[in-house]
């Protein structure tokens, strides 16, 4: 394994900090510091090789780019913490801006997309990740080090990135709280979640291949009135909490696909 020449210190070894300072350091770089008050980052450290600390201001100025892993609201505060100058941060968020106002640092974002989980193992070969940089030699930087991780990287503007989360929540987290409603559908019928592997499976799949929208089928695009109502009837009395959720994605996939 190649060592890279930066230093890199993490802030902030929940999910995301975990994978990304794993695979940083799997990539040659040295993993300076790890921030974190969680003592699961203990064992993060011990695999990169790193340091723990638990407060950003016991950060020292030695590492040349400090990636902040945070939540979007603590991020403004948890950077005001950090005492250096003349360094490159980064972010790791999908919708704050590349460009803070504060402190006299550099700025830049390393976002890759893709949802994290620290017990799940992972390589990231096939995670996009969308990158940008106030200045150009800080922008070479980050590409390097997403290049070291992944096989796809794209330089984007803020707006763009944070439609892309957009899109990530619509394709991710609402498809998985389908997957919840239908989790409970099945269970209070005494029928295992699993029944429903093979249609999820090949619902992904065509996605995947085709246009999503070319591949939509079920009551709604056929505006089948009585099985639609069928449907908001079993609802309404077993399940009343989901039946304007079915009501207004209906609405939306039959004006979707108006002739």
């Amino acid at each position: 394994m190649p060592i890279r020449p930066l230093n890199i210190s993490i802030i902030g070894i929940g999910h995301v900090g975990h994978h990304v300072a794993l695979q940083l350091f799997r990539a040659g770089y040295r993993i300076h510091q790890l921030c974190s008050r969680d003592e699961r980052a203990l064992e993060t450290a011990s695999l990169c090789q790193s340091t723990l600390v638990h407060h950003v201001r016991d950060l020292d100025p030695e590492a040349d780019v400090y990636v902040f892993c945070v939540q979007d609201d603590k991020l403004a505060d948890a950077v005001l913490q950090l005492n250096v100058s003349g360094k490159l941060i980064l972010h790791t968020s999908a919708s704050m801006d590349t460009v803070p106002a504060f402190t006299d640092n550099t700025f830049g974002v390393l976002y890759p997309l893709q949802t994290f989980n620290r017990n799940t193992e992972m390589s990231f070969e096939e995670v996009p990740f969308f990158i940008s940089a106030e200045r150009t030699d800080d922008l070479t930087t980050i590409r390097e080090m997403a290049s070291s991780m992944s096989k796809y990287v794209y330089e984007v503007k803020d707006d763009v990135r944070r439609a892309l989360h957009v899109a990530a929540v619509f394709a991710n987290n609402f498809s998985n709280h389908m997957y919840v409603i239908a989790s409970e559908i099945c269970e209070h019928n005494g029928i295992p979640f699993s029944v429903l592997s093979p249609l999820i499976e090949r619902t992904t799949a065509q996605a995947m291949h085709r246009s999503p929208a070319d591949v939509q089928t079920g009551p709604a695009i056929r505006n089948d009135l009585k099985t639609i109502n069928r449907h908001l009837q079993y609802l309404h009395e077993y399940h009343k909490q989901y039946e304007e959720v079915y009501r207004q994605i209906t609405h939306s996939i039959i004006n979707k696909h108006k002739p």
